[in-house]
């Protein structure tokens, strides 16, 4: 079987924190969920982690452009034509800073969000139970964040400017 469907160890307690990182992660997204799409996009530019913001850190000069494609009608013929709204983002060290924990309560999709709880709520407990739950909320936020950086050194590299979003490495 390719995707667990449930474990078979049994969990001592109840998983408070696990519980609470799935709501905060559905909370966040149906909220999410709600925002216009310009607003969203607004969200997911301060709030995801954007690569290239971390050479601000050392050069508070540079500027970030994030770019959002999008197809639109066009005003006459029956075709779509593609738009770019850019988000310019500007030096701003505890935003930057903060976007390495925000952007792993942000999903991209239904699809996104329902596989990483998924994983989470069949995981979750187990792990919970044997770190307890302080150690569990620090392995949760050190792995989310050794996730990123790999990420971000292998994958996206430093100058990316597409943001990064989701649970994915902190469940993993």
């Amino acid at each position: 079987m390719l995707f667990p469907l449930y474990d078979t160890n049994p969990h001592q307690g109840v998983p408070v924190v696990t519980f609470v990182f799935i709501g905060i992660n559905v909370l966040v997204f149906l909220w999410q969920s709600t925002l216009p799409q310009e607003r969203e996009e607004d969200v997911l530019a301060n709030y995801g982690f954007v690569p290239a913001r971390m050479e601000q850190l050392v050069n508070p000069k540079k500027v970030v452009d994030v770019k959002f494609p999008r197809l639109v009608q066009h005003p006459v013929l029956p075709l779509a034509q593609q738009q770019v709204r850019v988000i310019r983002l500007r030096a701003d060290r505890p935003a930057i800073l903060f976007s390495i924990f925000s952007m792993m309560f942000l999903h991209g999709s239904w699809m996104h969000l329902l596989g990483n709880m998924w994983f989470l709520w069949i995981f979750g407990n187990n792990i919970e139970d044997r770190l307890g739950w302080f150690l569990y909320i620090l392995f949760y936020f050190l792995g989310g964040i050794v996730a990123l950086f790999c990420h971000w050194a292998v994958a996206a590299g430093p100058e990316a400017m597409v943001p990064t979003v989701g649970a994915s490495g902190a469940i993993s």
